[in-house]
């Protein structure tokens, strides 16, 4: 199947090929007949990888690794869909002229899936990133994060094997967590942000004697170490444009 899929993406004779031979009922074209066996076997496995495709495309059950290949082929795979949408076509019998089909066609349901599995795998990747940075900036704070072994694993970890669908569930936190992670990813970058969070840190750790790193959960970096950091951080930088701020923060 790989090898037809990157032939189908690739063979710019693809199209005119499913479009002139191929119907939705295989033994009812004329033009299908002439063709020697061994390529009507072909037209057959091709179109069935096709067809193949874009129902795992709809229902999420594409690979990431097959949703990045189309995507670089995305003028090629609608070409593909149109050659479909001619031959279904054809087979149901001319058209009136100035009528347009009222059945959603290939080439719009595949432009429409694939733009929306390409943003969820984005979504997933943005996810992905926010989370290295919060297991980074923890590694730099000395904050031992309880109980996410498996969660950092995923966040430096490849999707490509994965499908669209077993990517929405793939990087679960809780809703304190993820409303943590957006801002996060931008505030982490300030060097002055980073100096607060480890401030916060070691106020956390003065209460214990033990030199070991400080234990918590995820969700209690962000309620106990993140919230009010970001509140403290947002706070100076409201003054520093409003130009309200004291001169030992200033310096």
């Amino acid at each position: 199947r790989e090898q037809m899929l990157d032939s189908l993406l690739n063979w710019s004779c693809w199209p005119g090929y499913i479009g002139h031979y191929w119907t939705p009922s295989s033994g009812s074209a004329k033009t299908r007949s002439r063709l020697e066996l061994a390529a009507q076997q072909l037209l057959d496995f091709g179109t069935d990888c096709l067809v193949t495709l874009l129902s795992e495309l709809d229902n999420c059950n594409i690979l990431v690794r097959h949703l990045n290949l189309v995507a670089e082929c995305r003028v090629q795979l609608l070409s593909l869909c149109d050659a479909l949408d001619s031959s279904s076509n054809r087979s149901k019998g001319k058209k009136a002229k100035g009528k347009t089909p009222s059945s959603t066609t290939y080439h719009d349901s595949c432009a429409t899936n694939l733009d929306q599995r390409l943003l969820e795998v984005r979504h997933c990747n943005e996810k992905k990133g926010q989370l290295s940075s919060l297991f980074s900036m923890c590694n730099l704070a000395k904050i031992n994060v309880q109980g996410v072994i498996e969660l950092r694993e995923k966040a430096l970890g490849d999707i490509s094997n994965l499908t669209v669908k077993e990517i929405t569930t793939y990087l679960t936190c809780s809703p304190a967590v993820d409303a943590m992670l957006p801002p996060f990813k931008v505030t982490c970058m300030h060097y002055f942000f980073q100096e607060l969070f480890i401030s916060r840190t070691k106020q956390l750790s003065q209460s214990s004697t033990s030199l070991a790193n400080l234990e918590l959960t995820l969700d209690e970096v962000a309620t106990r170490v993140f919230n009010p950091v970001f509140d403290q951080w947002q706070q100076i930088f409201n003054q520093l444009f409003e130009r309200t701020i004291p001169l030992h923060l200033v310096d």
